[in-house]
């Protein structure tokens, strides 16, 4: 089994992440920028999966900075739903809502189907790669993302829950790709070893869920997420111990991103889960993030360059060091297929 190195850049408007959303945030100025990071990607031998929105979609100056990375076959684009900013808009804009999956079932897929035939009209292809913005997927819509032809989901991050309580709790999920088996309402298999089922051609097309990685510094990935819940959530909370074992290198959860990460906790992120036999990475960040000001994580130029030079470093570890073969989401999806003949 080849061992996948994923990139996902969820692709969207700015906005003040300190502030509650508006639906009157659109711009999309900082995807000029983009080719700065796609050059970082394209000399490390990376092709990112940039999954849109529907202000980067229905923008004509950012779908065609997209449109070319894609012409040239340097990635792959999919979809991003922020449902405060894709049509229609007709729920209240509050925080439970920021979360599509806490929205109408009718109203998710409206607004999946509106985001999905907007990238076809402006990009020439339909996506077949989803991420529900902040996280927001339960499984019960896995069928619903089949009829529109969607392949995989990227919705997925490993070992997390929403940090407000209003969102899907992902804490017992590890980083294992699996199926999702669209026959049915719900999805199946969550304890993540299921990613070699064969697809047939008698069965309706099952949605591979690719988590976005999240893992700890420790071999044990499920004892040590188990251990860093309990003491989140056990009276140690008060003494800060989470923190006192992260500053004493013992236990780290480390977000596999650029953003709030330092390399060397990457790399030894990634280190540690190929050793312990897992076979697919998959790096995350935000797009804003290139432009200086837009998100915590890069508030000025000398961050920006620190953030790049992070991203290099990973992916030069991961490629070179690791032996990691880059894909695009959907290809990883058409690789284990082939590979589970």
């Amino acid at each position: 089994m080849t061992l996948a190195l994923l990139v996902t850049v969820d692709t969207e408007e700015e906005f003040d992440w300190s502030a509650p959303v508006s639906s009157a945030n659109r711009s999309v100025r900082h995807v000029a920028e983009l080719p700065r990071l796609q050059d970082v990607f394209e000399s490390c031998g990376a092709r990112p999966t940039y999954v849109i929105d529907h202000p980067i979609a229905t923008t004509d100056e950012s779908a065609a900075v997209l449109r070319a990375f894609l012409d040239r076959g340097a990635c792959e684009v999919g979809a991003h739903v922020h449902p405060w900013v894709n049509p229609p808009v007709v729920e209240e804009i509050c925080p439970r809502n920021t979360y599509l999956c806490n929205l109408p079932r009718s109203l998710q897929v409206e607004k999946t189907g509106v985001l999905a035939d907007a990238i076809a009209a402006n990009f020439g292809r339909r996506p077949t790669t989803f991420k529900a913005g902040r996280y927001g997927f339960d499984y019960a819509f896995a069928p619903h993302l089949a009829a529109l032809g969607f392949l995989t989901d990227t919705s997925v991050i490993a070992y997390t829950e929403s940090s407000d309580g209003l969102g899907p709790d992902f804490a017992a999920v590890g980083q294992t790709p699996f199926w999702l088996d669209t026959s049915q309402t719900a999805g199946a298999n969550l304890n993540g070893n299921d990613a070699t089922r064969k697809e047939t051609a008698a069965a309706p097309p099952r949605l591979l869920e690719v988590p976005c990685t999240v893992g700890f510094t420790r071999r044990n990935q499920h004892r040590s997420a188990a251990f860093h819940r309990w003491l989140s959530a056990s009276a140690l909370a008060r003494c800060k111990a989470v923190g006192i074992l992260w500053h004493a290198r013992l236990l780290r959860k480390v977000v596999f991103s650029p953003e709030g990460y330092a390399a060397d906790d990457l790399c030894r992120l990634a280190e540690v889960l190929v050793r312990g036999g897992c076979e697919m990475l998959n790096l995350t960040l935000h797009s804003p993030s290139i432009q200086p000001g837009n998100t915590p994580y890069v508030r000025t130029v000398a961050e920006r360059d620190a953030f790049l030079s992070t991203i290099r470093t990973v992916l030069n570890f991961c490629i070179r060091g690791l032996g990691t073969r880059c894909l695009t989401i959907r290809e990883y999806r058409d690789h284990l297929l082939q590979s589970n003949p």
